[in-house]
């Protein structure tokens, strides 16, 4: 278990590394979800695929939007801002799982959270978020390339996941 407190001295920990928020086992229909309120909710400033086709002006219009599943690219790559958000600069990564189910990721750094910032304020963003994903559990957790998907031990770089959070000391 992890205390709000302990949550957020490691998201404000200005480390050089990125924060990375991953689903296990979203939906595509939950995926699309996470895409329109992403696009309605920043500005994107850049959308591309692996390949390096720019896909801005096919995010512009949120609503009318329809993704290609399984897609036709390794992944896709938008980042966004809004200076308004609990992360005001969020980029969100979605690729195909080898099974072809989706596969989610957000990124963000310390430096692009909110000023008005707090823990809980977070762990219940990414909670609507997991709900919208239709998404079993989330991991959050600092950048690690070697980390493997569902692994939370020590040395993984985890944060917190889906039930580890403790809302105060009071509730021990």
């Amino acid at each position: 278990m992890i205390s709000i407190q302990e949550i957020e001295q490691s998201l404000l920990d200005i480390d050089g590394s990125c924060r990375d928020i991953n689903f296990e086992a979203p939906t595509w229909k939950g995926t699309v979800d996470l895409l329109r309120w992403f696009c309605k909710n920043y500005v994107i400033f850049s959308a591309d695929t692996a390949e390096g086709t720019d896909l801005k002006t096919y995010f512009a219009e949120c609503e009318n939007f329809e993704l290609s599943i399984p897609l036709p690219e390794e992944y896709i790559h938008l980042s966004g801002a809004n200076s308004q958000a609990l992360i005001a600069g969020l980029q969100v990564y979605v690729g195909n799982e080898e099974d072809g189910t989706p596969f989610v990721e957000l990124t963000f750094f310390p430096e692009t959270l909110n000023a008005t910032f707090s823990g809980m304020a977070f762990v219940h963003l990414v909670e609507e978020l997991r709900q919208m994903l239709q998404s079993s559990r989330y991991y959050v957790r600092r950048e690690n390339a070697s980390w493997k998907f569902g692994s939370s031990g020590i040395g993984s770089g985890v944060i917190f996941q889906s039930g580890d959070v403790i809302e105060s000391e009071d509730s021990l």
